[in-house]
């Protein structure tokens, strides 16, 4: 996005985010959706974050609320890998949310208590190859396909929530 328009983009993201709350909807919001997620429950953001674009890292999830308990599900326990690609992240977290998952002092993950809103600073759309040759170029150590299979498993169980929650939304009274 240019510059110039980031701006348009906040507001077009703030009012979706506006409406979500009203709503009562769940959110998920990933990178940069992360951000504005922190920024909407009044947060801050760290615009220059060093050693964390195009590296493959291994998170812990360390939450405790609805939000930390689907990311378990999703990932199988507390331990996943992750591919990163950012230069901005969550510096002070907004209210109502709680950090899930930190690594070398960077929030990698933020959800509300009630699991309704997941921020990820990190790319869980990242397939299993891709992050298999970030490794390789990168020479990180040892590759876990079975994580990165997990990934799917995540997004699979956010959509199952929607089409729960679009049910209950739907049923007549």
């Amino acid at each position: 996005t240019e510059p110039e328009h980031d701006w348009r983009r906040s507001l077009l993201e703030g009012a979706v985010l506006l409406g979500a709350e009203h709503q009562q909807r769940p959110v998920l919001g990933v990178c940069r959706g992360e951000q504005m997620i922190n920024v909407f429950y009044g947060g801050t953001v760290n615009q220059d974050v060093s050693g964390e674009w195009g590296v493959v890292q291994n998170l812990q999830i360390s939450g405790v609320g609805a939000a930390a308990d689907l990311l378990r599900t999703a990932f199988g326990g507390d331990s996943l890998q992750a591919y990163s690609c950012h230069h901005q992240a969550v510096e002070e977290i907004g209210r109502s949310l709680e950090v899930l998952i930190e690594h070398d002092g960077v929030t990698k993950a933020v959800g509300s208590l009630d699991g309704r809103v997941l921020g990820l600073q990190f790319q869980p759309e990242a397939s299993a190859v891709l992050s298999k040759e970030v490794f390789k170029w990168r020479g990180q150590g040892e590759y876990d396909e079975d994580q990165f299979a997990k990934n799917d498993e995540l997004f699979g169980l956010l959509l199952e929530e929607a089409c729960k929650w679009m049910q209950l939304v739907a049923a007549p009274n």
